[in-house]
């Protein structure tokens, strides 16, 4: 009789993951609409809050971002650098790790934010 398989216990989907990003199969969250990350909403002033203390602390973030042109949000991980609210539009603006450079991001389409605490740039 061949031996019963092991199963495996997946690692929970609420630590967001190390890495850089790139679709190495490591379980980034890259910008698909990854269902397994779910990332807590704020209002829009304690979003902006969150962004200029992870600003200030050189945090990475991962936020929840409803693009222009598309169907759903997606999860992106990015170096926040610095804010834009003098504009119509107030912006954060970022080193992307899904599309590998800077990108400016509406604060008004993201609709969901997480800090990554272990984690420095």
């Amino acid at each position: 009789e061949p031996p019963e398989a092991v199963r495996r216990e997946e690692p929970p989907a609420e630590k967001a993951p190390a890495g850089n990003g790139h679709g190495s199969g490591n379980g980034n969250a890259e910008g698909n609409g990854e269902a397994a990350i779910k990332l807590p909403s704020y209002s829009p002033r304690i979003v902006r809050e969150i962004i200029e203390d992870a600003i200030a602390r050189r945090k990475p973030i991962l936020i929840e971002y409803e693009p222009t042109y598309g169907t759903h949000a997606s999860v992106r991980r990015v170096n926040p650098v610095a804010l834009d609210l003098a504009s119509p539009a107030p912006s954060l603006s970022g080193y992307c790790h899904v599309h590998g450079g800077p990108r400016a991001f509406k604060l008004s389409r993201i609709k969901g934010i997480r800090v990554l605490e272990d984690e420095s740039f």
